[in-house]
């Protein structure tokens, strides 16, 4: 253990479990507040038992060490918030030329996952206004697509999805559609087919399945709901 941790320890300062986590509390070290978002540590005194950190809208910021521990997440540089603040062109550069590989380390720092809206928050005003932020997801879903490592949503709560292997737009409609359990679901899904049907190379095969389920269905709730 730090030292300096350790003598504020035995001083009855902080407790042995925030001395835990404030030994990766180091000058330098970027950390995430709830309230304030990004900072980055400036200073450490054990003396005084207070920490200061520079955030983006609270320079110079002192708090208790036992607060600073219980409030503060710390996180690696290339989280992508970490990465806004200390390299912002670059970041806007990945962005615009590499969407595939941006969207990725995006959903990285994030568990692999996040809801477009999501995505919004923690790109926009910083790497893109509003209306570009709109532009350039247009742009990055077809890259996405194509990739067949992202899982993207189609519906508003659902969130984009990184997965290590990738999966043919094909397979993910046709699983999409075995899986619906309503029809509504069901029939969002052929309509998702029949927009991307270029996606199956064999179609009359890949598809027979399919329409033969969809007829059946159709049969059996022309029936039960005739709208």
């Amino acid at each position: 253990m730090n030292p300096d941790i350790q003598k504020a320890v035995e001083a009855g300062k902080i407790s042995k479990s925030v001395a835990g986590i404030l030994e990766h509390f180091t000058s330098g070290a970027c950390v995430l507040h709830k309230n304030w978002g990004f900072g980055q540590i400036a200073n450490i005194d054990f003396l005084i038992n207070q920490i200061t950190i520079d955030f983006a809208t609270k320079k110079a910021h002192s708090m208790q060490l036992q607060y600073a521990a219980e409030s503060l997440q710390v996180v690696e540089r290339e989280h992508i918030l970490a990465r806004i603040a200390l390299d912002l062109p670059g970041v806007k550069k990945e962005a615009q030329h590499e969407a595939e590989a941006f969207v990725r380390s995006v959903l990285s720092s994030y568990s692999g996952k996040l809801t477009v809206d999501q995505l919004n928050r923690v790109l926009v005003p910083a790497v893109f206004n509003e209306t570009d932020f709109k532009k350039w997801w247009d742009g990055a879903k077809k890259v996405l697509k194509k990739s067949g490592h992202f899982s993207l949503p189609t519906k508003k709560t659902e969130p984009i999805v990184y997965r290590e292997e990738a999966v043919s737009r094909s397979s993910e409609h046709l699983e999409a559609f075995t899986s619906a359990r309503q029809l509504k679901d069901q029939i969002a899904a052929l309509e998702r087919i029949l927009r991307e049907l270029e996606e199956f190379k064999d179609s009359t095969a890949q598809l027979q399945s399919i329409i033969s389920v969809a007829e059946e269905t159709a049969r059996r709730n022309s029936k039960m709901a005739t709208a």
